[in-house]
């Protein structure tokens, strides 16, 4: 899987799967993704520290 494949779709299924209102958008046409790219990793490494 290309780099672009995985941001385009692994990181937009990210924003799917998780609640909107805690996140900036996921990656689109009109949105380059990288506040909710920030607020993800955040998330999972909370997630991983409990």
């Amino acid at each position: 899987m290309s780099d672009a494949t995985f941001y385009q779709t692994v990181i937009a299924l990210a924003g799917m799967a998780l609640p909107a209102e805690q996140f900036s958008p996921p990656p689109s046409r009109l949105n380059d993704g990288y506040d909710f790219q920030k607020e993800l990793a955040k998330f999972l490494r909370e997630q991983e520290c409990g």
